[in-house]
């Protein structure tokens, strides 16, 4: 699967330091850590580029610019789509909302799977389109991957090594052996002579 990360999710990725990681970073880190455990994919919009780079502070924006390289760019995103701009109105581009639209129009266009935001005005936006469940926080986002790993195997019964002698001769897992092995009886004779135990 392939999640769409909105730009709060990049930022909360990567916190500056300690006066800079952002409430729900714990979740963003574990998110990204199992969404790469179990081989999705993860990518940015050029929106969350240009939502960053607006940022005034020189430091924290070009900080920020570089640690976004760490996720690779959605290629070939949708324009938003007419159905969006009916539902949720024109925005002037370069604005937040203009910004999330263009997250939501790479849902709405299946570029993507999921859209993982912690914003939940553009998780109120997605589900006056219908993709409210496409459209998810960090921490479900965790739940739907540890959902969707399948579950172990059962394991095998334990084998216990016997003597020939000790098996049933008429049981009914020799049936298909008798059948096919001519001799049978008298082979399985043999080995419960000799005591064999393989």
């Amino acid at each position: 699967m392939r999640f769409l990360l909105d730009t709060n999710i990049l930022i909360a990725a990567d916190p500056m330091g300690p006066g800079a990681i952002e409430p729900g970073s714990g979740s963003v880190v574990r998110f990204i850590r199992l969404a790469n455990e179990h081989q999705h994919s993860t990518c940015r919009h050029e929106a969350s580029d240009y939502d960053i780079s607006r940022n005034a502070d020189l430091l924290t924006r070009g900080f920020r610019m570089r640690s976004l390289e760490k996720f690779p760019l959605l290629q070939h995103a949708p324009a938003i789509q007419p159905i969006i701009l009916s539902r949720l109105g024109e925005n002037p581009e370069g604005s937040n909302e203009w910004v999330d639209q263009c997250m939501l129009a790479a849902v709405l266009g299946d570029a993507v799977d999921f859209l993982v935001t912690e914003d939940e005005k553009l998780r109120s936006r997605a589900a006056r389109l219908g993709l409210q469940d496409r459209t998810m926080s960090a921490n479900a986002a965790t739940a739907w991957i540890m959902q969707s790993v399948p579950l172990p195997s059962a394991p095998l019964p334990l084998v216990h090594q016997v003597e020939a002698q000790a098996l049933d001769a008429d049981d009914p897992i020799f049936i298909s052996v008798r059948e096919s092995y001519e001799g049978f009886d008298q082979w399985f004779a043999k080995c419960k002579l000799q005591h064999r135990t393989s």
